[in-house]
């Protein structure tokens, strides 16, 4: 049977382009695939980490990084009589102390001043730093509810920085 392999060195079948950070991310990934047929988990892998590369090497300048925070911390509110948008300031004014240095991490190259670090800022706050009523209330929420949507929120926001 004819079997492709994908993998880093010595089996490199990777675009010559990609960055050393996407490589080493592939560098322990090997996977045996028949000829002729293709490995979705590999496929999603694949794309998961060029997004997650590009993020780390996207800068982002402090007026985008306030745009960004806004976006993604902002809410519909419902009135009677009109629908308006709501901005959480409490969680606005910590992932800004997160992502410019009291963050885990935020210091690193690949987070400082990057999509990579805002993307971190939000999920640090959402499953460390929110308010719940206890850490399981966060936990559920980080991983099922409103916390889990707005970190696939703050995902989606910085993709489109990179785009």
């Amino acid at each position: 049977m004819n079997v492709s392999y994908l993998a880093s060195p010595p089996y490199e079948l990777f675009d010559p382009g990609q960055s050393d950070i996407t490589k080493s991310m592939h560098a322990h990934y090997v996977t045996v695939i028949p000829e002729g047929h293709r490995n979705p988990a590999a496929s999603l892998y694949s794309a998961t980490a060029d997004k997650v590369s590009a993020t780390l090497t996207r800068k982002v300048t402090d007026v985008a990084a306030e745009a960004f925070f806004r976006k993604v911390l902002t809410y519909p509110t419902s009135n009677s009589e009109q629908h308006m948008i709501g901005l959480n300031e409490r969680g606005l004014k910590a992932v800004q102390g997160l992502y410019a240095g009291q963050g885990r991490g935020s210091e690193m190259a690949s987070a400082n001043g990057t999509a990579w670090g805002l993307v971190n800022s939000i999920t640090e706050y959402v499953d460390h730093h929110r308010r719940a009523r206890s850490d399981d209330h966060r936990l559920d929420a980080a991983w099922f509810g409103a916390g889990a949507s707005i970190k696939q929120k703050a995902w989606d926001e910085a993709l489109k920085l990179v785009a």
